[in-house]
């Protein structure tokens, strides 16, 4: 991978590519502080729990980019430290080194002889994943562009306006249906579009159109579109992190319950809006397409899909989920958290040991060197 020093200097070459191997142990920390928060958190409202989750998957991406510029300085800052990395880089390290380190600092080790793949297989994924979302951004662009939509009748903007007032939305927001959408979704954020299936408005009651209406408006409101992207965005800095996807699931989980306990509340009747979900259910059809900007009133497709409209259906109805399945589920997850806290967060002791070991030699080793490099004189008689 000795390529990748022609596009990037080999400063943050090592940057990037221990700032990846830190946020292995730090992200695993967050998220394990913050299943322990959550916990605590289950008798709080769903926008609490969304603001906590939120909030851990932006902590997230802060540590890592403090991260970077802390190593990213620190590599930059003096020659003899620069010299110490460059021996790690080229596994200049004996053998006899190597033997006497624990396994932690011989993980260590392979990463820093290894920075040149880690960070290329980095830039490959997010390159890959900044594709599918520009893919996606495009797509919701040619939903706002096409005008392949008809407005609805003006008592149901009406409605919409009725709804809008009492959340305190100030811009326009214009409803529509669309032949290009198989579930409700809202598109944009300066001129919020809420777009329906074609049919929807006829096939369902007034009051469940209306629950419908509450909740899409209820994403309008806290601009979840935007943060959407933003949450995209974090996702493919980290794509290889099992940690940020988990974290990244249970924010749109409860940003769907938030949602949810909003549209009720404008209702007033629980049991409709559960009846309009299922209503959903029956209609949609799978279309990967319109999954993951937009924002959705179903959620993701298939058989996942339907467990957690279930899960809101209950939660909706106030009725007991199985909290087994939960512990269960919290248990897998603590126990895959402490293994990778185990496994990534000894290396990061690699560094500071190795140096306690070998500063000595550093030092000898430039001496060494300058001796090796300077003239010497013929004191042959």
């Amino acid at each position: 991978m000795n390529w990748l020093y022609n596009f990037l200097p080999e400063s943050y070459v090592h940057a990037l590519g221990w700032t990846v191997v830190h946020s292995l142990w730090q992200g695993t920390l967050i998220a394990a502080a913050m299943m322990l928060t959550m916990l605590g958190l289950q008798r709080q409202s769903a926008a609490m729990r969304y603001r906590m989750a939120f909030g851990s998957l932006v902590l997230m991406l802060l540590v890592a980019f403090s991260t970077f510029c802390f190593l990213f300085k620190k590599t930059t800052d003096t020659a003899e430290n620069d010299l110490l990395q460059a021996l790690i880089l080229r596994g200049l390290a004996s053998a006899e080194t190597v033997g006497e380190t624990s396994f932690f600092q011989r993980m260590g080790l392979f990463f820093n002889q290894n920075l040149s793949i880690i960070v290329a297989v980095w830039l490959s994924g997010v390159v890959f994943f900044s594709m599918r979302l520009v893919g996606g951004l495009w797509f919701i662009r040619q939903l706002q562009s096409s005008r392949q939509y008809v407005f609805l009748e003006s008592e149901w903007q009406m409605r919409v306006n009725y709804f809008k007032n009492r959340l305190g939305i100030r811009q326009a927001v214009v409803l529509a249906e669309s032949v290009l959408v198989n579930v409700p979704m809202v598109v944009g954020w300066l001129k919020p579009l809420i777009l329906l299936p074609i049919g929807t408005a006829n096939a369902m009651s007034t009051a469940q159109v209306e629950a419908i209406l509450a909740h899409e408006l209820a994403h309008v409101a806290a601009r979840d579109f935007l943060l959407n992207i933003v949450q995209s965005f974090i996702e493919i800095i980290f794509f290889y992190h099992p940690a940020a996807w988990w974290i990244s699931a249970i924010v749109r989980t409860e940003r769907e319950n938030r949602c949810d306990d909003i549209a009720v509340q404008l209702c007033g009747n629980s049991l409709v809006y559960a009846k309009a979900l299922l209503s959903l259910q029956e209609m949609q059809t799978s279309n990967a397409r319109t999954f993951g900007l937009a924002m959705t009133l179903a959620g993701k497709s298939g058989g996942k899909r339907n467990g957690l409209l279930l899960n809101r259906i209950k939660r909706i109805l106030k009725q007991p989920q199985n909290r087994s399945n939960i512990m269960e589920k919290l248990t897998a997850t603590g126990l895959l958290l402490a293994v990778v806290t185990a496994l990534s967060f000894g290396s990061n002791h690699f560094s500071q040991q190795n140096v306690s070991k070998t500063g000595h030699s550093v030092s000898a080793l430039v001496k060494t060197t300058e001796n090796d490099t300077t003239p010497r004189r013929d004191t042959a008689t």
